[in-house]
């Protein structure tokens, strides 16, 4: 019953802000479109960057108005992390900053994860280091992980439905591990659910109604929930790195063309695998479907497998990726030749 609830406080709570946020704040918030050459190309209309506000507003909301979700001193983290994300996001959605004020600000967020005492625990660093060093590395290693799951998300919101349908089925799974006999955590469940039903909202806001697109403040908010997620859930960077494949894949392929070009890494382009489908003729929906279907599977693998076998699974799956992103930008690269 108190994920039922959870899921109409969210569906409510988020409805409510996506028709009427935009009616009350109009054109104040411009949606800043030129940033991705494509997606101001393919958009019908321009919309604005209020998604992750209604998101935001709909997970704090709904997790303080839940009747059985105590806010204990790690949600309380987690409040002051989105909360601020929604922030800092927003002022950048009005008024674009500099990526050093961007990743400062992701570094000032991750710090104060790993200040809180959430660490990802590795059994393996047990054996090898001990002590001070231990807990340095752990504290890196955790900030390390939130920065790469929040700018990878980030990096793959740019087709409409995409990274909301993304974001739908990775907090499924986390709702599923939560609730699996060796984790058991019902408040992450009922998180997970409010999440969900948030951006079921903000997708179908985004795909049909075409009146809002996530922005900074929405990729932020997600990005940080799915990496505290993971930790709270008892380390499940395993399942989180199954269901975020493509776009981790995306990220450090984008990260190493970028660096063997001699470029700055953080300059935003057109190097992402699906601006190269859409080069190559795939429509948006094509591309929304595949991506989802291939998070889907890897969702479903990561509940399936454990140990060696998700371990070599990732590996398989990361090398099947890499592969069809080299293979759509010398695609891509070939098409752009033969028109010029």
């Amino acid at each position: 019953m108190e994920y039922i609830i959870a899921l109409i406080l969210s569906l409510v709570i988020a409805i409510v802000g996506a028709i009427f946020l935009p009616l009350c704040i109009g054109s104040r918030l411009n949606p800043h479109l030129n940033r991705t050459g494509l997606r101001h190309r393919y958009a019908r209309r321009e919309m604005l960057r209020i998604g992750g506000l209604v998101v935001g507003v709909t997970v704090i909301v709904s997790m303080l108005l839940h009747p059985t979700l105590i806010i204990d001193q790690a949600w309380f983290v987690f409040i002051v992390v989105i909360g601020s994300a929604l922030l800092y996001g927003l002022y950048d959605d009005v008024r674009p900053q500099s990526w050093r004020s961007q990743i400062a600000v992701q570094v000032l967020l991750a710090g104060i994860i790993v200040a809180a005492g959430f660490r990802i625990e590795y059994s393996f660093l047990t054996g090898l280091v001990s002590g001070a060093v231990q807990s340095l590395l752990l504290a890196g290693l955790t900030a390390l992980w939130v920065l790469v799951i929040v700018n990878a998300y980030n990096w793959c919101d740019g087709v409409d439905g995409l990274a909301g349908g993304i974001g739908v089925i990775a907090f499924g799974a986390l709702f599923i591990v939560a609730l699996s006999d060796h984790v058991y955590q019902p408040p992450l469940a009922i998180v997970a659910v409010i999440m969900m039903g948030a951006l079921f909202v903000f997708t179908c806001f985004n795909v049909f109604g075409r009146s809002m697109m996530l922005g900074t403040s929405g990729s932020y908010i997600i990005g940080f929930m799915l990496a505290f997620m993971a930790i709270f859930a008892g380390g499940k960077v395993g399942t989180m790195l199954a269901v975020l494949l493509i776009p981790l894949c995306d990220f450090v392929y984008v990260i190493w063309q970028r660096l063997r070009e001699g470029v700055n890494i953080f300059r935003a382009d057109e190097r992402h695998l699906h601006y190269h489908l859409l080069r190559s003729g795939w429509t948006k929906e094509r591309v929304v479907t595949v991506y989802l279907g291939v998070t889907v599977l890897g969702a479903t693998a990561a509940a399936f497998f454990q140990g060696a076998y998700k371990f070599f699974f990732l590996a398989f799956y990361a090398v099947f990726i890499f592969s069809v992103l080299s293979f759509s930008t010398y695609l891509s690269k070939n098409k752009n030749e033969s028109i010029s």
